[in-house]
């Protein structure tokens, strides 16, 4: 059995294995995934909620037993594991600017290095040498592709990463992917410093004997897809200095540079995705790092996330090969479930569609309704619901002290209800964000999800709007859906859904007829055809 490892670089890395989590938990991802990250900017905004996002998922897995006919109940289907720390920030210390990374003052000091210093200041300004480091490389990739050439295999998460690697016997055992992008700074010097064949790909760990690899390296290598507010006047330093950042106008240049560079370098890529949008969808505003970097969500995202699914997903093949190039970009203005990218054999396109619309969609409804319709009737005591779905599987009596573990308000019960709800809220926010407002994007309306009126909820987040005072959300929340199933139906459905497992815990019960309920009333609501169960 393969090894699968994501790993995520930089800003747009982290963002896309957000993306992967998020399609894990809809049961689109593989049985098993490692994955860590790679960014100096250990306090980045977009990196503190990928981080987040995977332990939630990883306590919401836990909390949920999956049930023997997986083929149908694939919520958080994947195993994700992850090193500790889960980052690698590469620099230990606080404040470091490639001069001290460097030790540039004590070169120019000996003798016999004057040389490499003098040479060290001819190959980067003085800006790129003072800059501090820990907030990232500011679009610059040759300051990033030092410090990345330099890392330790024995230091966490790269320990764990090679001890899997050499677990491994064959040719090709490991499938390694990269993601990050191109046109910005971590993305691009981390890109092709660990797709060089000496890093990972031919790395005598990697090496089976013959030649050949124990790796297969893929990698979707992201071209720019979004656009910020750019400042009006440079940023300056505490010391007046002109801080080093980039603009969306440096986007192209940047990558026909990286493009060129790749292709001159020869990388130990097998696999390649191109992946990119030219319309250049806002994400948010100017920011060079730290917890001021937390952008929105994008479907490129989403879509470079398809891509490592269908790169872990081909079939162990050792023979070994010419590289294999795939680009994604958009083909109409218009973007919808039929435009995703999700399979590299053309004649299985549409089925996967299929596939990912279903997911995704019964990932949304289960979310939604587990946290608004299932989190009103939690709140009630037992006796005053009255609802012939709960009332037939939730059969006990609160006087009795033998029945309190039958109860899903029960404190253990309610704790795994609620680990799995977090992570929903978190979904339904996750999968809002990719809707925008000039509608060329057509997947979620986030507009049947959550209220405008701007006012937060008791956790802070976006207010999600009230089956019972929207009854027609549920059944809406697909782009160009009009007049569809409503709340009376999915009630319905939840009704009729039997769940078989007398061992079941109520917590377990509980998740599995809201998933159930949602995946029947998603494939109904929108027309989306089950896949045939195997007899």
């Amino acid at each position: 059995m393969s090894t699968n490892y994501l790993i995520g670089i930089g800003g747009t890395g982290a963002r896309v294995v957000e993306a992967v989590v998020h399609a894990c938990a809809a049961g689109l991802g593989p049985d098993e995934l490692n994955i860590f990250l790679i960014d100096p900017d250990d306090s980045n905004g977009n990196l503190s909620r990928t981080k987040t996002l995977v332990s939630d998922y990883q306590r919401g897995r836990k909390a949920f037993t999956q049930r023997n006919d997986e083929d149908r109940v694939r919520l958080f289907h994947t195993r994700i594991e992850t090193p500790d720390p889960f980052v690698w920030s590469i620099f230990s210390a606080r404040d470091t600017t490639l001069a001290t990374y460097v030790d540039l003052d004590n070169l120019r000091e000996r003798a016999d290095q004057r040389a490499l210093a003098d040479f060290i200041s001819v190959l980067f300004t003085g800006a790129e040498l003072e800059t501090v480091l820990n907030e990232g490389f500011r679009g610059h990739p040759s300051i990033g592709a030092v410090v990345m050439a330099t890392h330790d295999p024995g230091q966490e998460p790269w320990k764990s990463f090679w001890d899997d690697v050499k677990q491994c016997q064959g040719p090709h055992e490991a499938k390694v992917f990269l993601v990050g992008s191109i046109f910005g700074g971590t993305g691009a010097a981390g890109i092709p410093t660990f797709a060089a064949p000496e890093m990972i790909k031919f790395k005598p760990d990697a090496n089976v004997g013959d030649g050949s690899s124990k790796v297969l390296l893929g990698g979707a290598l992201v071209l720019p897809y979004f656009t910020f507010e750019s400042p009006e006047t440079p940023p300056i330093t505490a010391d007046g200095r002109q801080e080093m950042f980039v603009t969306p106008a440096d986007f192209p240049i940047a990558t026909q540079a990286a493009l060129q560079f790749y292709h001159e370098k020869k990388l130990g890529f097998d696999e390649v995705y191109f992946i990119g949008d030219s319309l250049a969808q806002r994400v948010g505003k100017f920011s060079h790092g730290s917890l001021r970097q937390d952008n929105r969500a994008h479907y490129i995202e989403l879509v470079s996330a398809l891509a490592a699914f269908d790169f872990f997903s081909q079939p162990h093949d050792p023979a070994v090969a010419d590289p294999k190039y795939f680009y994604g970009c958009r083909e109409a203005r218009v973007v919808d479930w039929k435009a995703l990218l999700t399979n590299r054999d053309a004649n299985k396109v549409a089925e996967r569609q299929n596939e990912v619309k279903l997911a995704l969609c019964t990932m949304t409804a289960f979310a939604y309704m587990l946290a608004t319709e299932g989190e009103a009737v939690l709140a009630a005591p037992h006796g005053e619901v009255l609802d012939a779905w709960y009332k037939s599987n939730f059969r006990l009596d609160p006087r009795r002290a033998e029945d309190a573990g039958r109860n899903p308000r029960e404190a253990k019960q309610r704790a795994s209800i609620e680990m799995v709800e977090i992570f929903g809220r978190k979904f339904l926010a996750w999968i809002a964000s990719l809707d925008e407002d000039s509608g060329e994007v057509r997947l979620i309306d986030r507009h049947k999800l959550f209220a405008d009126t701007g006012e937060p909820d008791e956790n802070g987040a976006a207010r999600l709007l009230a089956p019972r005072e929207h009854e027609a959300v549920i059944g809406e929340f697909v782009k160009g859906t009009q007049r569809g199933k409503r709340l009376e139906d999915f009630l319905r459905i939840l009704r009729e859904v039997q769940v078989e497992a007398s061992s079941m815990s109520p917590a377990n019960r509980w998740i599995n007829l809201f998933y159930e309920a949602a995946r029947e009333f998603c494939a109904t609501a929108y027309n989306i055809p089950l896949p045939i169960r195997p007899r």
